[in-house]
């Protein structure tokens, strides 16, 4: 697809103006780089879903991030090329316009095949997360899976216009929750735990587990979160991209994640930790 629209859509790729482009360049460079982090960021489950159903999560890492970062590039660069040529933000009517009704066809198969691996994983983690509530406990895998396939059947069969047109927004409130979330488990795992952790206590669900703190909750990574959110949304407004300093230098998610990890590091020190809750 790349191939045709830079050989057969030159000049049209050469002279095509982004549709939403602002007039200071910078803050559009550093949007776009903005909207390549939060795009990774939604993975950050998915990758936890590959390395869970994986053998040994220290071998399947490395290949993830290779598989991620070696392709995700060049499909990128195929959608701006799109983009930019048809105006359009569905992928499906790139391949028809671009190459015909045939070639569209074995475009969007290629499409469903690469993307049968993740759907899986992100159905299964997403089952899995649900089973964690009571009231779904007793419920069959069957109904699980329909629950968690549900929410983008509804999207995908009845409005998936109004997702595609609205995809930026969509893209930024990935920002908004996972940015912060990120932030937390880094400085958790790595700083605070030092990289160990009690497997069992992550799935005993006693009074006095391992990682129960206050009656389930741990009001460290909920005002992390807060502070997260804040940063974010002062920072970018994800609805209509108004930004503010230091935006332009910084992105929104960095400083988010930043924000996030030392709020949650401060007050797991200065309070979780000596109440003897977590198991620090």
């Amino acid at each position: 697809m790349l191939y045709i629209l830079v050989t057969q859509r030159w000049e049209d790729l050469s002279a095509a103006v982004p549709a939403y482009a602002a007039a200071d360049a910078h803050w559009n460079y550093t949007t776009g780089v903005e909207i390549g982090i939060i795009s990774l960021l939604s993975w950050w489950p998915y990758i936890g879903a590959m390395v869970r159903m994986a053998p040994n999560g220290r071998r399947a890492a490395a290949p993830i991030m290779v598989g991620m970062g070696l392709p995700v590039p060049l499909l990128s660069a195929i959608g701006i090329a799109g983009i930019l040529v048809l105006q359009v933000s569905d992928p499906a009517e790139w391949m028809r316009t671009v190459g015909g009704p045939t070639y569209g066809v074995i475009a969007l198969l290629f499409v469903a095949a690469a993307n049968l691996g993740t759907a899986v994983a992100g159905v299964y983690s997403s089952s899995i997360g649900l089973r964690h509530f009571p009231a779904l406990q007793k419920l069959s895998w069957p109904m699980l899976l329909l629950i968690s396939i549900a929410p983008v059947g509804v999207v995908g069969l009845l409005i998936p216009d109004l997702f595609f047109a609205n995809f930026g927004t969509f893209i930024a409130f990935i920002g908004l929750g996972f940015a912060p979330l990120c932030g937390i488990q880094i400085v958790d795992y790595y700083f605070l735990r030092k990289r160990r952790i009690d497997v069992r206590g992550l799935f005993e669900d006693r009074p006095d587990s391992a990682y129960r703190f206050w009656s389930g909750f741990n009001p460290a990574s909920l005002i992390a979160m807060a502070a997260g959110f804040c940063t974010y949304l002062y920072l970018l407004n994800p609805i209509t991209y108004e930004s503010r300093w230091p935006y332009d230098y910084l992105t929104a998610a960095l400083p988010t994640a930043v924000v996030g990890g030392v709020v949650y590091a401060l007050i797991t020190l200065l309070v979780v930790k000596p109440a003897g809750k977590g198991r620090y």
